[in-house]
């Protein structure tokens, strides 16, 4: 097949919303602190699911000021991992099940914020 140049399309930068970079922030913020179970945030400095969304979306950053209710860009970060868990408020138990891993929580932030669905 011949190679023509014009058949090029450039690479269009996609702008992320303001829940998606707050899920990834939120996954790289477990991979480098850990994964907490039952806790927001435990004594060693390691976040829940919940708890790295809350600071991931805080501009104040390194204290969880806000709750859900206070903070749009959470409550959309939140809906996005219940969609592709297919949970309704089930974030905490899912994080909290026995042998879930810092690497799946982080991986399946990182999905959520892709819109991919959880194939189950």
């Amino acid at each position: 097949m011949l190679y023509d140049k014009r058949w090029e399309r450039p690479e269009v930068p996609v702008e992320l919303e303001p829940w998606q970079k707050t899920l990834l922030e939120a996954a790289d913020l477990i991979d480098w602190r850990g994964l907490s179970k039952g806790y927001l945030r435990d004594d060693a400095g390691r976040l829940c699911a919940i708890g790295a969304i809350l600071v991931a979306s805080d501009s104040r950053n390194d204290f969880i000021h806000s709750s859900w209710h206070q903070n749009d860009v959470a409550m959309e970060s939140k809906c996005a991992v219940e969609r592709y868990l297919g949970v309704d408020r089930g974030i905490a138990e899912w994080n909290d099940v026995p042998g879930r891993t810092r690497a799946e929580v982080a991986a399946t932030l990182r999905a959520a914020a892709k819109g991919d669905r959880h194939a189950l």
